[in-house]
Formats: C-alpha cells, sequence, structure tokens
C-alpha cells in the first residue's frame, strides 16, 4: 500500500489513528546485498520493506546494501540504494543516516 505526504500526518486507513504516535522502537531490516540480487529486484525489495515497516509501525528501515567496494552487484546496489532511500525520506518526512556499525548499511528513519 502505497502512502502519499508525510507520515506525520498519516492515519490508518484501517482504524483512523496516528500512524507516528505508535511506532515501535525497532527497526525494520531488508538485506539486499548478500543474495545476489539485481537493482530491480532490490529496489522492489527496499520500497516493499518500507511500507512494511510503517504499516507494521516501525520506528525505521535499516537497509543491508553492501559496501559497494568498485565491483560486482553491490556497487551498483550501494550506488543506487542511498538516493532511493533519500526519495524515501522525502515522500514520508524521514530522514537518513549511515549505519554506524556497518558501514554497508543505512537506516531510514521514520521521525
Amino acid at each position: 500500500m502505497e502512502m502519499s505526504g508525510s507520515v506525520a500526518s498519516a492515519a490508518c486507513p484501517k482504524c483512523d489513528s496516528a500512524v507516528r504516535e505508535v511506532f515501535l522502537e525497532d527497526l525494520y531490516v531488508v538485506d539486499v546485498a548478500h543474495g545476489g540480487e539485481s537493482w530491480d529486484v532490490a529496489e522492489r525489495k527496499i520500497e516493499a520493506a518500507c511500507s512494511a515497516a510503517i504499516f507494521g509501525r516501525h520506528k525505521g528501515l535499516k537497509v543491508i546494501h553492501g559496501y559497494g567496494s568498485g565491483r560486482g552487484h553491490t556497487a551498483e546496489i550501494k550506488t543506487r540504494a542511498v538516493p532511493l532511500l533519500n526519495r524515501l525520506a522525502r515522500r514520508y518526512g524521514g530522514r537518513i543516516v549511515p549505519d554506524k556499525r556497518n558501514p554497508g548499511a543505512h537506516l531510514l528513519y521514520f521521525n
């Protein structure tokens, strides 16, 4: 399910509760670096994980995209995943930050 506008003003379509008020404390995690995914598959997985994180009331999304060290599929995935996460952050009123514990991952926080 696609949401438009900020998550801050979004209401659950089933119960009309404010979505942001009920976020949990954990992150939803998606790994698109270790399964040999193409960019098209990785992009779909990231977008689906973002929706699942929002509707599962997670505080954010952790995307493991790999180091992107120059060769192989993780180079393309990292190069394209960060701009995608920036677009998702703008769409949902969130922010992205590099994962301090894993240089091959970024975090998208919804609040």
